[in-house]
């Protein structure tokens, strides 16, 4: 059998192939809203929500330290802002101590959680790796039951703080106190949680690792 007819043909292949997506695919797609778009505005549409997939999950899995953050830089701006007025126009911003202080609550609050999650708190495990590794085991579970019972009951005299903020404002922009200790709430409360699922990563994790190594042996602990 002679083949040469099919290798003449042979670039006609690969050009209807490299041209398969734009000869095969429907030339629009219906919307939501019933209107009609092209199909390759709606392709370009789907890889530009694929690409920023990957970004929405970083900063849900950061949240409390991107609220952190905006708070953070609510209380250097405004203090940045009142500096500068009293020193070029010898004025200063009533509200910016409120500003300022509501801002570092916020930004305290939030963040510690976040440490707390990621294992970022500076911990004291002297002690801690003196014992044999089974002991260390149960010493990580005691203190995660620990933590939860600590964390809770913080929380619980937060709220009991945080009930009475409504009474109380603040002198310029009368914002309830209530907002403002709200902060050690949430935050304690997410430490209460954490401690829990450090717990339960705890209780499923295998033996303690080398006690001679305090890093690895306090990894998944919540010390």
């Amino acid at each position: 059998m002679d083949a040469r007819p099919l290798r003449q043909h042979q670039p006609d292949h690969q050009l209807i192939r490299s041209l398969h997506p734009f000869l095969f695919a429907p030339a629009s797609m219906p919307r939501a809203d019933g209107q009609v778009m092209p199909a390759q505005m709606a392709q370009k549409g789907f890889k530009m929500k694929e690409a920023n997939l990957p970004s929405m999950r970083r900063i849900a899995g950061n949240l409390e330290l991107v609220v952190a953050g905006i708070f953070f830089a609510v209380m250097t701006g405004v203090v940045v802002i009142n500096v500068f007025l009293r020193y070029f126009f010898q004025t200063s911003v009533l509200f910016t101590e409120e500003l300022a202080y509501l801002g570092f609550t916020w930004a305290t609050f939030a963040a510690v959680p976040w440490l707390y999650r990621t294992r970022a708190l500076i911990s004291v495990d002297v002690a801690f790796t003196l014992f044999p590794r089974r002991m260390q085991r149960g010493l990580s579970l005691l203190v995660d039951l620990f933590m939860v019972a600590a964390n809770l009951w913080l929380a619980w005299l937060s709220w009991i703080l945080a009930s009475g903020g409504f009474v109380r404002r603040t002198a310029v922009l009368e914002i309830p106190y209530f907002w403002i200790n709200l902060a050690p709430l949430l935050a304690f409360v997410l430490m209460a949680l954490y401690s829990a699922v450090h717990f339960a990563q705890n209780l499923r994790a295998p033996a303690m690792i080398d006690a001679s190594d305090p890093e690895t042996a306090l990894k998944s602990s919540s010390m």
